[in-house]
């Protein structure tokens, strides 16, 4: 299934078009603050393991060892070790996927979009030509720039067991349908880093009205 990408946001999404670039954010500052009301920002980005706590091991210098079972002894518990790498400067611009089904080559449909997404903000920029956003990213990338792009994948951190990427995220943010930039810089950007891509209108446009059901 094809896809276009959407950029919602405040009015700086304006100037975002105009002058032709995407915003990126430092990971720590989606780590160092509370969900927000369109539920953004996770203490557990860019968790790099995810593993659950099989049992819980007591040691005291007046007992013997005592060994509890989470699947004996405590069957309610649920617990995980998750390691993050702190020392990257790592910056990502999340864009929202909107799938175009083409069940009916005559008639592509876009797929449904979850409201919650309106809560990002009233202005967007909708990227329409793949292939050409696809071919400046590229561009950038035999230029220097160490940038990397894909889908999210979602996962829930009370069950899955195992190895993470900077594109797995929380299963609640499933709703997002995030398509993801990571930028892997060498130095410290500030919080924000403002990325110019060549040609920004040539694949894009601004708030452009979506016949699309939200859901």
């Amino acid at each position: 299934m094809n896809f276009l990408l959407l950029k919602s946001g405040g009015d700086y999404i304006e100037d975002m078009y105009k002058k032709g670039y995407l915003r990126f954010t430092h990971i720590n500052k989606f780590r160092k603050y509370e969900k927000d009301k369109a539920k953004r920002n996770d203490r557990r980005e860019g968790n790099l393991t995810n593993y659950q706590l099989k049992y819980i091991e007591i040691l005291h210098p007046t007992t013997e060892k005592i060994i509890l079972r989470g699947d004996i002894d405590m069957p309610d518990f649920n617990g995980q070790i998750n390691n993050q790498e702190t020392s990257k400067n790592l910056y990502i611009c999340s864009l929202s996927i909107i799938e175009i089904n083409q069940e009916n080559p005559d008639e592509p449909q876009l797929v449904s979009l979850s409201s919650t997404i309106k809560q990002f903000g009233k202005r967007n920029i909708l990227i329409y030509r793949m292939d050409i956003f696809y071919e400046e990213l590229k561009r950038l990338q035999i230029e220097g720039l160490d940038i990397e792009g894909k889908k999210v994948e979602y996962y829930n951190h009370k069950t899955y067991d195992g190895d993470l990427s900077y594109f797995h995220k929380e299963i609640e943010y499933k709703y997002q349908k995030e398509y993801r930039l990571v930028i892997y810089s060498t130095e410290d950007l500030g919080e924000t880093f403002d990325l110019s891509i060549p040609n920004f209108d040539s694949f894009s446009g601004l708030d452009i009205n979506l016949k699309i059901k939200t859901v």
